[in-house]
């Protein structure tokens, strides 16, 4: 399993030059999608969720070591608080290591599973 590396957005707040950032992750079966690191300089992550069909969803994190969620190595993955889901909802959490996605059978497990995610 490959890891995704989020990409760079620039952000102007109060005349200074910040970065932010952000990724999607999309599923159109039941399946498992690949882990997304988050880059270590930032302090909170958004995960919003969609979904067409009713589709059924989850997220979960870590907090391995880097190296072992790009070797797919003994890694522990935790549901996220809101577990599985049929509609748009959104979190926030700490940042972990990585994050992913996951499409379930709960809706019938038809349509597709979406995250958007941004880090800042």
């Amino acid at each position: 399993m490959s890891c995704i590396e989020m990409q760079v957005v620039p952000v102007k707040s109060g005349g200074l030059n910040r970065v932010a950032f952000e990724c999607d992750c999309e599923l159109s079966s039941i399946s498992v999608g690949n882990w997304i690191l988050i880059p270590d300089e930032v302090d909170s992550v958004v995960v919003t969720f969609s979904n067409t069909d009713s589709a059924g969803g989850k997220v979960q994190a870590t907090s391995n070591v880097v190296a072992d969620v790009r070797a797919d190595s003994g890694v522990v993955a935790v549901d996220w608080d809101l577990g599985e889901v049929t509609e748009t909802v959104q979190d926030v959490c700490y940042p972990p290591t990585a994050i992913r996605l996951i499409q379930t059978t709960l809706g019938g497990g038809s349509g597709t599973t979406k995250i958007y995610v941004r880090a800042q």
